[in-house]
């Protein structure tokens, strides 16, 4: 019904770049699902490819503005150019939205904006800039999580019937490779202070278990301390650079989430859609979702020691791998997601 409705309704999405993280792994997997419901979709990058770029569906129409100065008023002209073409501008982040928004602004063009929200700070940080308020404030608005949708509502001021919750999705990669068989705990994570990384050095090196954390470390006084927490460990490694981790999850028995704040997150979703048991603090959406479901895979305290004996508890008390992979098709499958993603195009349409 929706791809009848909506095949001639051309949709761009866009981001600054496609680095290697969440909210850009939403938008490579939302332009696959757009195109396999027979919808238009063009992809706009403002500032540079990334690495990601070349997962880019190949269906897909691909845009690189190349702007080097954010100010510059040529490219923020041309922005509005691309942009005035598609009914509907589906923009992910704040930085990447307050942008699109001044070239509409300066440009005078008229084009339907949704911007996506994928903030993941905390609580507190769920601060309202200037580039949210004022001629700036979004007109539709997506959240990631219930918390987002809520604050928008409140904060933002934005009526309820252009607010809108799009839980995240992930679609699984097919392949997998298998190193050996073994006992260790995984971790998908950049180094960010957020995400608490300390804390899942500590568990390995109490648990002397070895933990193998995929992420990205940038070049700061945090990731240089982490780095030396883990150089000094000797049970933890750090692989950078892999765009794919999902291939590689079948090599861990268990895996850990310790971030102090979330919105999600989608590795959550990952390990899920694997059937990968797993240990993550209480905060975000699918904590939310699934807390009465697999209590155990939830701890509401960021105590080492608590972790340490819900880990121990969880050694023979896991849940299956088919109850996880049931889990995630009930609550955050790609088909329930498209299904409310095209909703969401539809009301803003009608």
């Amino acid at each position: 019904m929706h791809s009848i409705q909506l095949n001639n309704t051309k949709i761009l999405q866009v981001i600054d770049r496609l680095e290697v993280g969440g909210a850009e792994r939403v938008f490579l997997d939302l332009t696959s699902l757009l195109l396999n419901e027979n919808i238009q979709i063009d992809t706009l990058l403002i500032s540079a490819r990334g690495p990601l770029f070349g997962c880019i569906d190949q269906r897909a129409g691909k845009l690189c503005l190349n702007r080097k100065w954010k100010f510059d008023p040529f490219k923020m002209l041309e922005c509005a150019r691309i942009c005035s073409r598609y009914k509907i501008v589906h923009v992910h982040m704040r930085h990447t939205y307050a942008y699109v928004r001044l070239a509409q602004i300066i440009s005078f063009k008229k084009f339907k904006i949704i911007f996506h929200d994928h903030f993941g700070e905390s609580e507190m940080s769920f601060r309202s800039s200037f580039t949210l308020k004022g001629f700036f404030k979004p007109k539709y608005y997506i959240g990631v999580s219930q918390h987002l949708v809520h604050w928008a509502t409140i904060k933002l001021n934005i009526a309820n019937s252009r607010v809108f919750l799009l839980k995240n999705t992930i679609i699984p990669s097919d392949g997998s490779i298998k190193l050996k068989s073994n006992k260790d705990l995984l971790m998908i994570s950049n180094i960010r202070p957020i995400k608490n990384i300390e804390l899942a050095v500590g568990l390995a090196n109490h648990l002397r278990r070895k933990l193998t954390i995929y992420g990205n470390a940038p070049a700061n006084e945090y990731s240089e301390n982490i780095l030396k927490l883990i150089k000094a460990s000797g049970y933890v490694e750090l692989i950078q650079g892999e765009n794919n981790v999902q291939r590689f999850l079948k090599n861990y028995s268990f895996a850990l989430h310790t971030a102090h704040s979330e919105t999600g997150p989608l590795v959550l979703m990952e390990y899920l859609a694997r059937g990968l048991p797993f240990l993550a603090h209480a905060v975000g959406e699918v904590a939310e979702v699934l807390i009465d479901e697999i209590p155990e895979c939830f701890v509401d305290s960021l105590d080492i020691a608590k972790w340490e004996e819900k880990i121990s508890y969880l050694q023979n008390t896991a849940p299956s791998p088919e109850k996880l992979m049931s889990l995630f098709n009930k609550y955050f499958g790609a088909k329930k997601y498209i299904e409310n993603c095209l909703n969401i195009y539809q009301q803003i349409l009608a």
